[in-house]
């Protein structure tokens, strides 16, 4: 063949270089390498080069990652790799049939490179002299083991995945900062609206002082933590903090808004709050004497008189609530810890974070989800084939409350949603049919207080809301003559321990209507108010 012919293998141009020396020349047919003389073909950037290398039975063809001056390799490609090794004699040879590989003597031949190459293993080209004296021509290959289109694939994946991130990281940004302006000027709108008998907003920093760097604490719970503090004029303060979350602005805001609506004895009373980015805090005046909780399952309990007291005063609140504001306000969480007893055993209902407010003329609440603590939630939360949800459901959670303030001193009962048996049905069975006293030295007066409080509670904890008395019916019966109530039907839900309500939970939330002309309740109607 007259022509010269230039190899372009891979990156590799005319430079050949071996142990002692670099000479560069345009590789031509019948260009050879061998394994003696440890010569390779060296790329044009001087990082890959193909030639032999040593194995532990002898050598192989390869390309390699180099280092020309400290001749560091790195094998990246290797020829035949299911039969690699070659003999030591061997010598690789550039002919028109591509690259072949022969014995010294001759007496076999192996193709490593040819002419027509399969699109899984590296290939040559071969130009005619003309562009030899010019740059080295451009090279076409493809690497064994590694699939072009695949690797294509996955860079486009990544960048599309990565533009996405980034949109959704803009789009979480920008909404978290909509919520942010939406909270603040829902919090200016309050402030606006009750003018000088809005609560003072602190800062952080104040919160902080007041609480003394938050070293008493005086409660805790899924909100957050209560700590005890200290206001400049020396009044004692209870300082609700919630968590660091963004997700309790809503409820954060709904508290604030719904006890500012509030002014009344059995109410507590909110003096402050904190609304600084994700720091938010409630200062409450502070209750010496806790929660109704620390009376009923502990062993200091309260006497009779005082039980009813409690009884009373947390009624009036929540009629107040159900009656007495110029908005309706359902608690949805009356329970023994959202009792908060002053210095004189005074009830006031605290945590508003579940309420709702709602026009008085609304007789259904519309909610998605259920709101309260399992054990005190009324049928209607859970599943709305009860009936619609209302502010009977509060007296519902009154209902079970009350009868945990006496059933504790007639039969041994934990906590709902402990893992001991609220068994509502022995206090049923104990004061309503066997009349049965709590104590020995119970005076007549305790035990009709007691009567009471338990024929009330089995009242309000009827299965259907329609069958519950409202909150001013319950102040009246309390207050009222032993003998106007009548003795009330069973729920059915007993047969079961409450807590274990849960099974009724149905996911439709919808306030659907009550169909009770199968379930007659023939004291009812005096229970309607």
């Amino acid at each position: 063949m007259s022509a010269a012919v230039v190899l372009l293998l891979l990156f590799f141009s005319c430079v050949t270089s071996n142990a002692d020396e670099v000479t560069n020349f345009h590789i031509s047919l019948s260009s050879s390498l061998t394994p003696s003389t440890n010569s390779t073909w060296i790329s044009h950037s001087n990082k890959f080069a193909f030639g032999f290398y040593p194995t532990p039975n002898g050598y192989a063809v390869c390309v390699s990652f180099t280092n020309y001056f400290d001749k560091s390799r790195t094998v990246v490609w290797t020829a035949n790799t299911d039969d690699p090794i070659v003999p030591d004699n061997a010598v690789m040879l550039l002919t028109e049939d591509g690259l072949v590989l022969k014995t010294f003597d001759s007496s076999e031949t192996i193709s490593i490179i040819g002419k027509s190459s399969r699109p899984d293993v590296a290939f040559v080209r071969v130009a005619n002299s003309s562009t030899a004296a010019g740059s080295p021509l451009p090279f076409r290959h493809k690497w064994r083991h590694f699939n072009q289109h695949l690797v294509l694939g996955v860079v486009s994946l990544g960048t599309v995945g990565l533009l996405v991130s980034l949109l959704v990281i803009i789009y979480c940004t920008r909404s978290r900062h909509r919520s942010r302006k939406e909270n603040r000027q829902n919090i200016d709108k309050l402030l606006l609206k009750h003018g000088s008998l809005a609560p003072k907003r602190y800062t952080s920093k104040q919160v902080k002082k007041m609480t003394k760097c938050f070293t008493y604490k005086i409660g805790q719970g899924g909100f957050g933590i209560v700590y005890k503090g200290e206001l400049p004029d020396g009044q004692l303060v209870a300082v609700k903090v919630l968590k660091e979350t963004h997700d309790n602005a809503d409820e954060f805001i709904n508290e604030v808004a719904s006890i500012s609506r509030t002014s009344h004895v059995n109410i507590v009373n909110l003096l402050g709050f904190c609304f600084e980015k994700k720091k938010r805090a409630l200062v409450y005046e502070y209750m010496p004497n806790k929660s109704l909780d620390k009376f009923i399952y502990k062993s200091c309990s309260l006497e009779w008189k005082k039980l009813y007291e409690v009884a009373v005063g947390v009624a009036r609140g929540l009629e107040y609530l159900h009656r007495g504001c110029n908005t309706r306000i359902v608690h949805f969480d009356i329970k023994p810890q959202n009792i908060l007893l002053d210095k004189d055993f005074c009830p006031k209902i605290s945590d508003f974070g579940l309420s709702k407010l709602c026009m008085k003329k609304q007789s259904a609440i519309s909610m998605l989800g259920t709101r309260g603590t399992v054990g005190y939630i009324a049928p209607e939360v859970f599943s709305r084939n009860f009936g619609v949800v209302s502010h009977k459901s509060d007296v519902y959670s009154y209902g079970i409350m009350l009868l945990h303030m006496v059933g504790s001193k007639y039969v041994e009962m934990g906590s709902p949603g402990s893992s001991e048996n609220c068994n509502l049905d022995r206090v049923y069975k104990h004061v309503l049919v066997q009349s049965e006293r709590a104590e020995d030295r119970m005076s007549e007066e305790e035990e009709e207080t007691a009567r009471r409080m338990v024929m009330l509670g089995f009242w309000c904890i009827q299965t259907f809301p329609i069958e519950r008395p409202t909150m001013s019916k319950v102040v009246e019966m309390l207050e009222g003559k032993l003998e106007s109530i009548e003795i009330p039907p069973r729920p059915f839900l007993l047969s079961s321990p409450l807590p274990q309500i849960s099974s009724f939970i149905s996911c439709n939330s919808t306030c659907t209507k009550l169909d009770l002309d199968s379930h007659p309740t023939p004291c009812s109607s005096q229970l309607q108010g």
